[in-house]
């Protein structure tokens, strides 16, 4: 079983568990991965209420997520050693967002990160030519991690869930046709009227992270009436999502935080 395994782009870092020869590449320490596995704070605005005790009870949002961790580079010659060095220090480094994979017990999880700002990656030979030892800091926007995808439907009413511990963002797709649009109606109610005609062959793809709408791939401005997005929670019951014409089909990642 895997004990941990970070793949982004030609990064391939793994965790050596005691006892196992290592053979050359990348290795995180096992007390130097941090942030993962950790939630991450909250952010509010704080009103104080005047004339009176406590403050406004305001939403509270997440913040991003922020991952530092360090380890070992080991190689069978000093040539070896400066390509790990070259693409550990490159990785990133152009300042583009880049999907991080985490490998661990069975379990595989990703999310989007860039380099942290004001963080320097480091990547110092020891002295042997063979061995080095590295960090970084990778910065999350989303401090959101992404699993399995569940797709339910095609169905004019399907039940949506995922198996993850935080609400869940979806995609909708909607197939068949008709003329005058279409409505979907989630939970309490909440409805995404779409007034783009529904096409058969052209299927529509609604993005409940963003509120676009997606006609045969391409994006198209002013097609939604009303956009009142909503979350797929954690677990069961699941989700009860319907749609008045055609063919709906809820896509939904396990969300963790």
């Amino acid at each position: 079983m895997t004990l941990l395994r970070l793949l982004s782009n030609e990064l391939d870092i793994r965790q050596s568990p005691q006892g196992e020869s290592r053979v050359e590449g990348l290795y995180v320490r096992r007390d130097a991965f941090d942030g993962w596995d950790d939630g991450v704070a909250m952010r509010s605005d704080t009103v104080a209420r005047p004339q009176a005790h406590g403050d406004f009870d305001m939403p509270g949002f997440l913040a991003g997520r922020l991952m530092p961790f360090s380890g070992w580079a080991i190689a069978e010659r000093p040539a070896s050693l400066e390509m790990l060095r070259d693409r550990f220090i490159g990785h990133g480094a152009d300042g583009a967002k880049f999907r991080v994979t985490v490998i661990r017990n069975g379990r595989e999880l990703w999310a989007d990160a860039r380099l942290a700002a004001g963080q320097v990656p480091t990547f110092k030979d020891v002295g042997t030519g063979r061995r080095a030892a590295w960090k970084t800091a990778w910065w999350f926007p989303d401090p959101r991690k992404y699993g399995h995808l569940h797709t339910f439907g095609p169905a004019a009413t399907v039940q949506a869930f995922h198996e993850g511990n935080f609400p869940a963002l979806s995609e909708l797709v909607v197939t068949g046709s008709a003329a005058g649009g279409y409505t979907i109606t989630g939970p309490g109610g909440r409805e995404i009227v779409i007034s783009r005609p529904l096409v058969s062959g052209t299927p529509h793809r609604f993005e409940m992270r963003t509120g676009r709408l997606y006609v045969g791939g391409s994006r198209v401005i002013g097609g939604v009436a009303r956009a009142e997005l909503f979350t797929i929670p954690s677990g069961l019951p699941a989700t009860e999502i319907s749609v008045s014409a055609g063919l709906l089909t809820v896509e939904v990642h396990d969300t963790y935080i």
